[in-house]
C-alpha cells in the first residue's frame, strides 16, 4: 500500500501531511468530528513484525498522535506528551484498517487527560491513555485540514 488515498478510505478523512518521524512511517489519517480528532490507517508491511502482525511501538506512535490531536482538538496550538499507556487487547493483522476513538476525561492546571481506545472492524484492539500539557511552543504538526 502507498500513502495515497486508498479507494476504501472511510469517508470524511483527509491526509493531514504530518512531517518528521510520523511521515518517514506513513500516513495516519485524521477526520474532524463535531469536539472529536479521529484518526486512521491502513497497516502496511512496514509497520509489521515478522509474523505479519501491526508492531506494537507502531501502535503506540498512532496512540500518541491519536490523543494529542484529541487533546488539542479546540486549540490552536499542539501538546507535549507527559506520559501515556497502552494496553494491546488483540494482534492486528496486515492490510487492517485501525482507526482511534479518544475523549478528554479532565483539564485541569494546563493538563488534559485522553482516554481511548483503537478500533478493528469494532472491535477494540488498544486501549489508550494520556497526559498531555498543552503548549504554544508545540505548534500543531499539521497541515491541509478540510
Amino acid at each position: 500500500m502507498s500513502d495515497a488515498a486508498p479507494r476504501d478510505l472511510p469517508e470524511g478523512f483527509f491526509d493531514p501531511q504530518l512531517r518528521g518521524f510520523v511521515a518517514h512511517n506513513g500516513t495516519i489519517w485524521r477526520r474532524n468530528d463535531p469536539g472529536h480528532a479521529v484518526s486512521g490507517f491502513f497497516v502496511e508491511e512496514r509497520h509489521c513484525n515478522p509474523r505479519g502482525i501491526c508492531h506494537g511501538g507502531w501502535l503506540s506512535t498512532f496512540a500518541d498522535i491519536a490523543m494529542v490531536r484529541q487533546a488539542t482538538v479546540n486549540r490552536a496550538h499542539g501538546a507535549l506528551t507527559i506520559s501515556m499507556a497502552v494496553d494491546f487487547l488483540e494482534a492486528v493483522p496486515l492490510g487492517s484498517w485501525v482507526e482511534s476513538r479518544c475523549e478528554i476525561v479532565r483539564e485541569a492546571d494546563r493538563i488534559v487527560h485522553v482516554q481511548g481506545v483503537a478500533l478493528v472492524d469494532g472491535r477494540a484492539v488498544l486501549r489508550m491513555n494520556g497526559t498531555f500539557r498543552p503548549s504554544p511552543l508545540s505548534p500543531p504538526p499539521e497541515v491541509g485540514e478540510e
